[in-house]
């Protein structure tokens, strides 16, 4: 660097640094209050209550020095608990102390207050709240587990009705229930809640979930009625590959309704003796092969008061078990979205074949004309042939044993509007038949299901396919995050494969708020831990197939809590499972030591090495390498995580074992040339994206050797489920963002671009889903939605949208999209981070690069600008390093680094202006 260079730098850091304290941010507001990360929670856990707050400040270069938290059973009490004036920069993860022994079926109320940088408190915060669930046995006493005596997989699923009476003013009223099966409430006729197959998916034998519903409007002076209608679901239904009724044979409700009087009374109604069954329009309900609804069945007026259920049988007791009662602690199931058909499609005679546009999950939404006894049939399906005889029929053959079939059976000559309640099908295309008429494109309806997770990212490019890819991403994760998250919605399977959210966390955590549903998918896995700390290869585990186990899916244990801690700077995932987490970790260790070095050549399966990678190598020749990368990697997680709890002593000894793994590795997987046995894409990518190479001639041989594999491949991914999270990273740890985009942009097989050529709107099982002749792959293994290989996501959303993170949270972050690529002029991303706002809009003219951020209140972010005259890039109306905001600016080889604080920028760098 010239002496006029290094000049300018200091210069510039100097008028930065500056300008950046004589900047004044303003009192801090609060934009934003979630418990246990989630937004008023109703119904939930008493144990580790988190907070988290964003904040707002008029300008930029905000932080907060101190906050005051309150909490109370009245909004603005502090009675609970108050914490006082806390110094602390701290937004995510405020616990509240565990001594406070929160009761059950208590609302509290809770404010915060910031102090900013100046020591300025803000004003309180409106009142959030919480509310918890019912959280022991006890609460339960008086309520019973109550069924229908002729329950059978053979006959129609019951409806069970209980009456109660009233005679004060009711102040607030909660329902509380669980079932074994899946349920549906209604209070006086009206339906109680909008979540679809409560009580979700659990280890039942060990612990269900309870829902709880606020139905103060639903109740009335006098008699009420609640009703019930029982199906299978993931408890006597079809789960895995055809497996039946894997926990029990005896659908049940158990359900407690406390009614709060105006005068601070409380009454308890729970499910007993004396509530009522009958045989329901629910003749037969699986979550794999379908419904059939017969409205015959269905008595009018049985959820109101004044029926005569003299005709209906006593309900019968069923018994306890040692299942745990938890409060679900995620968001439910719900429709998320309704999309209306598209277009009607060539059928045969007497069938209507309609496409609704895009791979979902969910049900159809029919209005349907008939006459009594009447049955129509809806058949799904994600694909039609493309060629052949069957060219424009339903393809379901990947469906295997899933009868993917609805019916419904008209009690009297109307028009209805019908969607299955007990089912969930993975769809594009809807086959309607056995209707007089041809049903209307606008009353085809999909209706879209799944967990509802707030949606927290988004990334929008002007390259048209890579925009797609972004979508179909999406779109997998949303059908695939259904209660716990899932391989594919449509075939007979639908199970919690460990390796598929392994690779997926860290995408998924930029769509999506996960903590809350991975969380509770970590319950899963604690219930699901052997006694020598492993866990099976799916969770929940059904008790089946597939316990068996191996590397880079049961690892899943520290990768996703890992993921979700590093996306949003809250530990509780981490701190909830670490006992949990320690004993896998303890596993693995032993594994990988047993015979006195530090590689894994264990923990073998059926699916070590990458699963359905194209390299056609013995799988088993790949494991070791891949086996040993996954131990230094799960390694090196576990001290990071190990040092936010606290654990110093843990970090430091993790961190010396990595460094030893790591050399390991070398020795014994890397050849004198660089080359990574056993020569594959992944175990190359694997060792430059984990950085289990040292720096310099160790991994300039490897990177060159990699780039040679890749020119031997003409330049087309070969990875599966495991590698293909790594294979751009890797390139771009070398310093490869052109081979990275040149993969990302082909449209050839095999490719993302390639999917999409041929129609996709999701992510696929396999790279050859479809051939590039319409030839369908293999029908035993071949869904269109299933979202491993979408892991390419948080590189698109790091490179193309810029986002990156260096700090968990991004409490300290970095933009630095990639501009100069020509397949790219223009990306949009945006991330809802704990602490804010956090966003790129760039766009590339020929004469200038613009560039507009958002850095939220409390974090800073380091933006990263190609500028061949750093005096001529403008923020506004200032040159960009002398900015509000702007606490440091480095130029050097072409590029300038600002360090900004929070707030909205806004940059503009001309084009081919010389350097100074």
């Amino acid at each position: 660097m010239t002496r006029c260079r290094r000049a300018l730098v200091v210069a510039l850091i100097v008028a930065a640094h500056a300008l950046a304290h004589a900047a004044g941010a303003g009192p801090l507001t609060i934009t934003g209050a979630t418990t246990n990360a989630r937004t008023r929670p109703l119904g939930i856990d008493a144990e580790d209550i988190s907070l988290g707050w964003t904040l707002g400040a008029a300008g930029r270069g905000a932080r907060q020095q101190a906050y005051q938290v309150r909490v109370g059973v009245e909004p603005g009490s502090a009675k609970v608990w108050d914490s006082g004036r806390v110094r602390s920069d701290r937004q995510v993860d405020v616990r509240l102390p565990a001594s406070l022994a929160l009761q059950p079926a208590t609302r509290y109320h809770w404010q915060v207050r910031a102090w900013d940088g100046q020591g300025r408190p803000g004003p309180w915060s409106e009142p959030s709240w919480f509310e918890t669930g019912l959280l022991s046995a006890a609460d339960w006493q008086g309520t019973q587990w109550i069924g229908a005596p002729f329950d059978a997989a053979d006959q129609p699923r019951p409806l069970l009705r209980g009456t109660l009476r009233l005679s004060q003013p009711v102040r607030s009223a909660r329902l509380y229930a669980t079932a074994r099966g899946v349920y549906q409430l209604w209070l006086n006729g009206r339906p109680v809640g909008d979540q679809f197959l409560a009580p979700g998916w659990t280890d039942y034998p060990q612990r269900m979930q309870v829902q709880t519903y606020d139905v103060t409007g639903l109740l009335r002076s006098g008699a009420n009625v609640v009703g019930a209608a029982l199906a299978d679901g993931w408890y006597r239904g079809k789960v895995g590959m055809g497996w039946q009724a894997v926990y029990g044979q005896q659908l049940a409700l158990k359900a407690k309704l406390r009614v709060t009087y105006a005068d601070g009374r409380t009454q308890d109604f729970g499910t007993d003796a004396s509530w009522r069954s009958l045989p329901g329009p629910y003749v037969r309900a699986d979550l794999q092969d379908g419904e059939q609804y017969d409205a015959r069945r269905l008595p009018d007026g049985w959820a109101e008061p004044g029926f005569d259920d003299a005709a209906w049988q006593p309900v019968t007791w069923q018994a306890d078990t040692a299942a745990r009662l938890v409060p679900q602690p995620d968001e439910p199931v719900r429709p998320t979205e309704v999309r209306t058909a598209q277009a009607r499609l060539p059928a045969p005679a007497g069938a209507f074949l309609y496409d609704v546009g895009q791979n979902v999950v969910g049900v159809a939404r029919v209005k349907l004309t008939g006459r009594p006894g009447q049955t129509v049939r809806l058949r799904y399906a994600e694909e039609v042939y493309r060629r052949g005889a069957r060219q424009g029929q339903l393809y379901t053959d990947n469906f295997r044993s899933a009868a993917v079939t609805d019916t419904y059976t008209f009690a009297r000559d109307e028009t209805v509007t019908w969607q299955p309640r007990f089912t969930q099908h993975g769809f594009r295309y809807v086959e309607i038949t056995g209707v007089d008429a041809e049903p209307a494109l606008a009353d085809v309806q999909a209706v879209v299901l799944g967990s509802d997770l707030p949606g927290i990212g988004e990334l929008r490019l002007s390259h048209p396919m890579l925009d797609q890819l972004v979508r179909n991403i999406r779109w997998g994760q949303r059908g695939n995050f259904l209660s716990i998250p899932t391989d594919t919605p449509a075939r007979d399977e639908r199970l919690g494969w460990t390796g598929d959210i392994n690779v997926f966390a860290p995408t998924a955590s930029r769509l999506q708020d996960t903590r809350a549903f991975l969380s509770k998918w970590m319950d899963d896995l604690a219930d699901a831990q052997k006694p020598d700390g492993n866990i099976p290869a799916i969770v929940p585990f059904p008790g089946r197939q597939f316990g068996e186990t191996g590397v880079g899916w049961s690892d899943a244990f520290i990768t996703v809590p890992y993921a979700v801690w590093r996306a949003t700077g809250d530990a509780r995932i981490v701190r909830s499972h670490w006992a949990a987490m320690r004993r896998f970790y303890d596993f693995v260790k032993a594994s990988a030591t047993v015979d006195g070095n530090l590689l894994e050549e264990g923990r073998a399966s059926w699916f070590s090495g990458d699963w359905l990678s194209l390299e056609g190598v013995d799988r088993l020749r790949e494991h070791p390498t891949i086996a040993t990368a996954y131990f230094a990697e799960d390694t090196r997680m576990m001290a990071e995580m190990a040092a936010a709890l606290g654990d110093e002593e843990g970090a430091r000894s993790g961190q010396v074992l990595a460094e030893r793994i790591r050399r390991s590795f070398a020795r014994a997987y890397v050849q004198a040339d660089g080359r990574v046995e056993p020569g594959t894409q992944t175990v190359h990518a694997m060792a430059l994206g984990m950085g289990l190479l040292a720096p310099g001639a160790e991994r300039d041989e490897a990177a060159a050797r990699f780039v040679d594999k890749l020119a031997a491949d003409d330049h087309h991914l070969k990875t599966g489920f495991l590698g293909t999270p790594w294979l751009l990273p890797a390139l771009s740890s070398i310093g490869r963002d052109d081979l990275a985009m040149r993969l990302l942009l082909n449209d050839d097989y095999p490719s993302w671009g390639h999917e999409i050529r041929m129609g996709a709107t999701t992510v696929w099982e396999r790279w050859n889903g479809i051939a590039p002749d319409g030839e369908f792959g293999p029908a035993d293994m071949n869904s269109f939605n299933h979202y491993a290989n979408g892991a390419v996501g948080d590189w698109m959303f790091q490179h193309l949208g810029g986002l990156q993170m260096l700090e968990p949270g991004y409490k300290r972050a970095r933009i630095a999209p990639l501009t100069t690529h020509p397949a790219l002029s223009h990306a949009n991303a945006s991330l809802r981070t704990p602490y804010g706002l956090l966003a790129c809009d760039w766009q590339r003219a020929d004469d200038r690069l613009s560039l507009i951020a958002d850095v939220p209140v409390g974090t800073e972010a380091e933006i990263i600008l190609p500028a061949a005259n750093p005096r001529l890039v403008r923020e506004g109306l200032h040159a960009a390093s002398l900015a509000p905001g702007v606490r440091q600016a480095r130029w050097t080889a072409g590029v300038l680094t600002l360090l900004v604080g929070s707030g909205h920028y806004e940059f503009l760098v001309p084009a081919g202006i010389p350097e100074p």
